[in-house]
């Protein structure tokens, strides 16, 4: 797997990473970028999903963005403001929370060493890439693989102007909080970072590797990603992120297909009782094969673009 396809994974499909650039970066003394105006007017595409007596909505997000994307009004807000419930991939836990799972998982129960893995030349990429970033090599060494995976791409992020307090469920989950909507979750933070944790070591590593050795590149994939977005393209974002994905079967079962059958379910379970939910999801997970939208249309559901 590539770091651009991991990064687009990250930052279209993984939750996981507001709570993780609002905790374990923020211990890192990260700062993002200011982005000085003009505004950026988004229109991100938005389903709905109804029966006789149910209404979904369904809005591809990504997780974070830069602080002057105004994307949070028209129709995506009149179906907000008409909505009974929200729902996340994920509600946020504490910062302390979040710290304590990531100690729990992150950290290699048997005490092997990051740097135990490495050939000789590589470990010389990967010293370069953290004194780069002023990070002594020793503050990442008794994590997993993909722990100082999520930890670079999270730092490229912030290099690049992208706010986890600017994220799409970070605005939804405030305006909620202000209306007294109920909030709820399709998963939790233990279960997103499990889903890294329980990847094989040769997989992490791949990640890790392809994080070093192919930095330069995440600028053009947000400069990308946000365009796409913006324009509600969901055609474009599936192919952004999937184009390599088939070739990445673990990855690929673990961060899209399974959680889009899971998430599937649970929309169907839903429709059962009638109201009006506003559920947010990763982009990644709307468009394209295999998406949640792919899995419905198997049953028989079908959603219906509303905004772009």
């Amino acid at each position: 797997m590539t770091f651009t396809q991991y990064f687009k994974k990250l930052a279209l499909t993984g939750t996981i990473l507001t709570g993780f650039l609002s905790g374990a970066v923020a211990a890192q003394d990260a700062t993002p970028q200011e982005i000085t105006p003009p505004a950026v007017t988004a229109q991100p595409a938005m389903y709905k999903i109804a029966d006789e007596d149910t209404t979904i909505y369904v809005l591809g997000t990504i997780h974070v963005l830069p602080t002057h994307y105004q994307w949070f009004d028209g129709e995506i807000k009149t179906a907000f403001d008409a909505s009974d419930e929200l729902v996340l991939e994920m509600v946020t836990p504490e910062p302390a929370v979040m710290q304590g799972l990531v100690q729990t998982l992150a950290i290699d129960p048997d005490g092997k060493t990051l740097s135990s893995y490495f050939d000789e030349a590589f470990k010389a990429q990967y010293d370069a890439r953290l004194a780069s970033l002023d990070i002594p090599p020793a503050a990442f060494d008794a994590f997993e693989p993909w722990m100082a995976s999520v930890t670079l791409a999270s730092l490229q992020m912030l290099s690049m102007g992208l706010n986890p307090e600017a994220g799409v469920e970070v605005a939804l989950t405030a305006a909620a909080a202000s209306s007294e909507k109920p909030i709820s979750g399709l998963e939790t933070a233990e279960q997103q970072l499990g889903f890294f944790d329980n990847l094989s070591k040769d997989a992490q590593l791949d990640m890790l590797k392809s994080a070093v050795e192919e930095w330069d590149e995440g600028a053009a994939v947000v400069t990308e990603m946000l365009a796409d977005w913006s324009t509600g393209d969901i055609d474009g974002l599936s192919e952004l992120m999937n184009e390599e994905m088939r070739d990445q079967p673990e990855l690929n079962e673990v961060l899209l297909i399974a959680r889009n059958a899971r998430w599937a379910d649970w929309v169907k379970t839903r429709l059962e009782t009638p109201g009006t939910v506003f559920m947010a999801v990763g982009a990644g997970h709307i468009g394209g094969e295999d998406s949640l939208f792919d899995v419905l249309e198997d049953s028989g559901i079908t959603a219906q673009k509303i905004a772009e």
